[in-house]
C-alpha cells in the first residue's frame, strides 16, 4: 500500500476516535509527523492511555474506515479492547496493511501536528527503548540514529533511560551494540543503501561505545571495521569465526544483549526449579517411594541448570576472547542472518564468501585494528515538508 493511503486510513481513524477516545499517531508515522525519518512503515499505530473505551473506538474505527471504501478485518482483539489488530484493505490494491489500537502508559502530553495529535517526541523515544528490550529490529536502530542526528544523543539518551523496563547504561549500551548483527538486507526494507548502513552502524557503536567505557564493558564491539560492515574479515580469521560459532551453536548466534538477558532469566529460572526440586524431595522423603512427579520436577531442574551453565559458559567463552574475534564473530552472525533474510541455503562457504568480499564503494578499508574514519556517507534527517499530516 502506498504510504499516502497509510496517512489516509491513519487521518480518518484519528478523526473518528482521536478526540472522542484519546488515540494518538504513534509508532513509524508519528516520527514522521515529528520530521524525524520518513522511512517506510509497514503497519499503522494508534496509542491510548489505559483506560480509554478500546471497545467503542474498535467498533468506531471500522464504521469510519468501510463507510470510506477500505476492507477492513480483525485480526485479533483483547475482551476489553485495550488491544485491537485491524487489517485494512483497498479493494483496489493488492495489499493492506495492519492498524493497531494500543493503551500503554505515556508520561508527556500529545503534540499536535497539522490538526492531529502526534505521541510526544519523548515517549517515541521511551518506545524506542521498550522495543530495544523486547525485539531486534532494523527499524529501531533506523529510527534512532535518525533521533540522534534531529535531537541530539544526549536528549535521546536521557529519555530512553527513562524507558521503564530500562534501568542502567550497560543494558543500553549492549542493546545499542545489536546494530552489529543486522545485515544490509534488513535496512534494504528502510531505503539504506549498504553504504548507509554501514555509517548507521558506526554512529551507533560509537553511542554504546560512549555511554559505557571498555574498562566496564568487556562485551563492547568496535565501531570499526568488521563489526560495521567497512571492512572484510581475511579467510583465516573467517573461517576460525565460523567455527567457534559453529561450535558453539545455538547460544553463539545470539546478540550479546540477548545472551545475557537469557542468562538472568534462565539463572532465576534453575533457582525456582531448584528451589521445587528440593521441597518435592523432602515431601518424598516423608511420604514413601520416589514418584513420578518428583521425577519430573528433577528434570526440570536438570534442564533449568543444564542452560544457565550452557548460557554461562558462552558469556565467558566472549569475555574472554580478544576484540578482533568478536568483531569477526559479529561479522560472521550477520552474514547468517542476511543469508536467511534472502532465503539463501546457509553453507559455510556461502558465509565465508560474504564476510571476505569486498565492501561496497564509499567503504573505508583501513586495516583491522587501526584507527578507522567514518563511512564515507552521512544520513540525515528529512524535511519537515515531507509529513504526510
Amino acid at each position: 500500500m502506498a504510504e499516502e493511503d497509510k496517512w489516509r486510513i491513519a487521518r480518518i481513524a484519528l478523526d473518528t476516535i482521536g478526540s472522542r477516545h484519546g488515540y494518538v499517531l504513534a509508532g513509524g508515522l508519528a516520527l514522521h509527523a515529528h520530521g524525524v525519518t520518513d522511512r517506510p512503515v509497514h503497519d499503522i499505530d494508534l496509542f491510548a492511555l489505559p483506560g480509554a473505551d478500546g471497545t467503542a473506538a474498535h467498533v468506531e474505527v471500522v464504521s469510519a474506515l468501510t463507510e470510506a471504501g477500505y476492507d477492513v478485518q480483525t485480526l485479533r482483539t483483547t475482551p476489553n479492547g485495550s488491544e485491537v489488530h485491524l487489517q485494512v484493505r483497498d479493494p483496489h490494491q493488492p495489499e493492506g496493511v495492519e492498524l493497531q489500537l494500543v493503551q500503554i502508559m505515556m508520561d508527556f502530553e500529545p503534540s499536535h501536528i497539522g490538526g492531529y495529535p502526534v505521541m510526544a517526541i519523548e515517549d517515541c523515544i521511551h518506545s524506542k527503548g521498550e522495543a530495544l528490550r523486547t525485539r531486534l529490529s532494523a527499524k529501531d536502530f533506523v529510527d534512532l540514529h535518525f533521533l540522534d542526528l534531529t535531537y541530539g544523543v544526549n536528549f535521546v539518551d536521557a529519555h530512553l533511560g527513562t524507558a521503564r523496563n530500562l534501568d542502567d547504561d550497560l543494558s543500553l549500551s549492549l542493546m545499542l551494540s545489536q546494530v552489529g548483527d543486522i545485515p544490509d538486507e534488513s535496512f534494504a526494507r528502510y531505503n539504506l543503501p549498504p553504504d548507509d548502513a554501514a555509517y548507521l552502524r558506526y554512529n551507533i557503536l560509537a553511542w554504546a561505545s560512549d555511554l559505557v567505557p571498555p574498562h566496564h564493558n568487556e562485551l563492547q564491539v568496535s565501531n570499526t571495521g568488521p563489526a560495521v560492515g567497512t571492512q572484510a574479515l581475511d579467510l583465516e580469521q573467517a573461517t576460525q569465526a565460523w567455527e567457534r560459532i559453529a561450535a558453539n551453536e545455538p547460544v553463539s548466534l545470539l546478540t550479546d544483549y540477548e545472551l545475557t538477558a537469557r542468562f538472568v532469566s534462565a539463572s532465576a529460572d534453575a533457582d525456582i526449579a531448584a528451589e521445587i526440586g528440593h521441597v518435592t524431595s523432602e515431601e518424598v522423603e516423608a511420604t514413601g517411594p520416589r514418584s513420578a512427579l518428583a521425577d519430573a520436577f528433577q528434570k526440570h531442574v536438570d534442564r533449568a541448570t543444564a542452560q544457565e551453565y550452557q548460557l554461562h559458559d558462552e558469556i565467558y567463552r566472549r569475555l574472554t576472547q580478544p576484540g578482533d574475534d568478536r568483531a569477526a564473530e559479529v561479522a560472521v552472525r550477520r552474514a547468517i542472518k542476511g543469508l536467511h533474510a534472502n532465503h539463501q541455503a546457509l553453507t559455510q562457504d556461502a558465509v565465508l564468501s560474504r564476510v571476505t568480499a569486498a565492501p561496497s564503494q564509499g567503504h573505508n578499508s583501513s586495516v583491522l585494528g587501526e584507527e578507522a574514519s567514518k563511512p564515507a556517507k552521512a544520513l540525515e534527517p528529512p524535511s519537515s515538508d515531507s509529513w504526510g499530516l
